[in-house]
């Protein structure tokens, strides 16, 4: 398919309905300082990853190596809405969940009863989604902030929305720029009172930013832009170009009183005799002040940008022997280690996919590894740390991609800005094994190298979770399969098929002494060809499993 046909299919969607005491300070707001919970203590998951520092580590232990094999569905709920890529918030005994378009569900996270929905449709703000953010973005989202008697979230026609916890009623919605051009899919971050949240539309011209806003108003507190205005002096944004979205959400240091954030590539997102150089800050680690959103340092993963290189997936925080660092998988298929200090690298970056670039050259076809324009390297999913192996655990996909650059520089017209065109399917990936497939690999933090790597049918999508009993949970994207493997081999010890794709990670949590694992299918709207195995959404599905008897 090529690229104007994956909009098309896009567009037909539209119908279908501070060093280690950091870190143990972090977990210790889930469970106790030693990084367990304490037996019959209700755990929950307050944010999209878990903990502020990103790490998707659960102080759980009633489900383990021994016994996750008697994991049995606990419940299931499922919405008419096709497609999910939703990371659950749990508070209390309330299960917070989004589909497609930005719907939000409370859910009893111990039955799955439905307690309330709110339609993100039915804002006032306009129908969801501009004809661009239709084309270049879907309708994907991430999931919901949760605090202070509020839920908090965000629409694919940029809309940021506060609804009442109890009732799911809205109290405030304010529009984020033109979403003919601008999109929202990641969760906003609260903390503080301060509601932080991304951007999406590189491919529309967008330029990328970062925000603050006042939790209980919705007024603008801060907008960090991570690249210049266009056509200002000395800026490398010429005419309707853009760049440096935020796609995930921000990573957040309290005590340092920063946010840490990745940002996207440059437009045109193929072609850079539009933009020579290093194009700064796209395809870059943040740190950015808390109160203020002055940057503080930057670290740029990929310098030369011609094949939609982003850093997608949320940085994540973790010890380390020389200090607290920033981890980041991107697009282009390395893992990258940098200090959370002054963003120094630690480690040299490790590959984690199958790599042979080949720059374009205009007016010729190349296929080039990985083909991250049609979704390869680690696409948004987040990464998470392990306190008891040192390890992190990066999802990826092997998809190539067939490119073709004009020999002149197209005049932007409308629409996405690609700067050529590009396929991921097709007769011509027969003659790679390795195109659509993926990988998930365990990396040592303190040194950088691959502790070990399982090799997968079908690319590796959505992130995975990590508990205190040595536990790893992942899906096999597009096989449906949910697992659990040991956090220090990889083995397989247990899994169960949803049916459906899964691009997300599972949410952990206990409810009166009772362990729950809770994981969305449906799957994505913005990718699926050369992803391997099921490629078209599925209605959201949310499933709990937990073990028969505890």
């Amino acid at each position: 398919m090529n690229a104007n046909g994956r909009w098309s299919r896009r567009r037909m969607l539209v119908g279908l309905a501070t060093v280690a005491a950091v870190a143990i300070a972090a977990v210790a707001s889930l469970g106790t300082a030693s990084g367990h919970a304490q037996s019959g203590e209700d755990v929950g998951w307050p944010t999209v990853n878990g903990t502020l520092d990103g790490q998707r580590y659960s102080p759980l232990t009633q489900i383990d190596t021994s016994n996750v094999k008697g994991l049995k569905v606990a419940w299931q709920f499922r919405s008419k809405t096709i497609g999910a890529e939703s990371y659950p918030v749990v508070v209390g005994q309330t299960a917070y969940v989004t589909t497609t378009y930005g719907n939000v569900y409370a859910l009893d996270a111990v039955s799955g009863k439905k307690l309330w929905m709110f339609d993100a449709i039915k804002l006032k703000n306009g129908k969801v989604g501009g004809l661009l953010a239709v084309g270049t973005h879907g309708f994907p989202n991430r999931g919901v902030a949760v605090g202070g008697g509020r839920v908090y979230g965000v629409t694919p026609n940029a809309v940021l929305y506060s609804l009442d916890q109890a009732t799911g009623k809205l109290v405030w919605e304010r529009s984020l720029g033109d979403p003919f051009f601008l999109s929202e899919s990641a969760a906003p971050v609260l903390y503080d009172g301060m509601l932080f949240v991304g951007s999406a539309g590189s491919e529309a011209g967008q330029r990328g930013f970062e925000a603050a806003f006042d939790a209980n108003t919705g007024k603008q507190i801060w907008r960090h832009y991570t690249i210049p205005p266009a056509n200002a002096p000395g800026s490398w944004v010429k005419g309707h170009h853009g760049g440096g979205d935020v796609w995930m959400n921000a990573t957040i240091d309290p005590k340092a009183g920063r946010l840490y954030i990745a940002t996207g590539n440059p437009g045109s997102d193929l072609d850079s005799r539009v933009r020579p150089g290093r194009d700064l800050w796209t395809n870059s680690v943040l740190a950015l002040d808390l109160k203020t959103g002055a940057q503080i340092w930057g670290y740029q993963l990929e310098h030369f940008d011609v094949w939609d290189f982003d850093s997608a997936s949320p940085p994540v925080l973790f010890p380390t022997a020389s200090g607290l660092a920033v981890g980041e998988a991107n697009k282009g298929g390395f893992w990258h280690e940098v200090l959370a200090s002054n963003g120094k690298r630690l480690t040299k970056p490790v590959a984690f996919v199958y790599q042979h670039r080949v720059v374009p050259t205009p007016g010729e076809t190349v296929v080039s590894w990985p083909g991250s324009a049609g979704g390869a390297g680690s696409e948004w999913s987040p990464v998470p740390f392990s306190p008891q192996t040192g390890l992190v655990y990066v999802s990826g996909l092997n998809v190539p991609m067939k490119v073709t650059v004009p020999k002149k520089p197209p005049a932007y017209k409308s629409g996405i800005d690609l700067g050529g065109t590009f396929e991921t399917t097709g007769v011509w990936t027969k003659k790679y094994p390795l195109a659509g497939t993926g990988t998930f690999t365990a990396i040592d933090v303190n040194t950088g190298s691959i502790r070990w790597q399982k090799k997968e049918p079908t690319g590796m999508v959505g992130g995975a979770t990590t508990t205190a009993s040595r536990l790893v949970f992942v899906a096999v994207s597009g096989k449906g399969l949910f697992q659990a493997l040991d956090a220090k081999t990889g083995t397989v010890l247990w899994q169960h098929a949803l049916g459906g794709r899964i691009d997300d990670a599972a949410s952990i949590y206990s409810v009166n002494g009772k362990e729950y694992v809770l994981v969305a299918s449906g799957g994505t709207s913005i990718g699926g060809p050369g992803w391997g195995g099921i490629e078209t959404p599925s209605p959201a599905t949310f499933t709990a499993f937990a073990l028969a008897k505890s």
